[in-house]
């Protein structure tokens, strides 16, 4: 799996990109992707059932939804 994640990191972009489940883990990998690809970030997005992170406290909730759009995730 590193092997075919770098691979694909060396091509050429913009790289799409879903993570699908907007929980703490699904939200780490998606800003730990948008970070890896930085500028050859193509469309993003994060799906999940109800609202992403709704599990996770007020505060929680806003300081990652709020680094989730400085990512451009959708």
């Amino acid at each position: 799996l590193t092997r075919r994640w770098s691979a694909w990191l060396a091509q050429a972009g913009p790289h799409d990109l879903t993570v699908i489940g907007g929980g703490i883990a699904g939200v780490e990998l998606m800003l730990a992707a948008a970070h890896a690809l930085g500028p050859r970030a193509g469309t993003l997005h994060l799906v999940e059932r109800a609202r992403v992170l709704s599990a996770s406290g007020p505060a929680v909730r806003r300081r990652l939804r709020a680094a989730l759009a400085a990512a451009q995730v959708r």
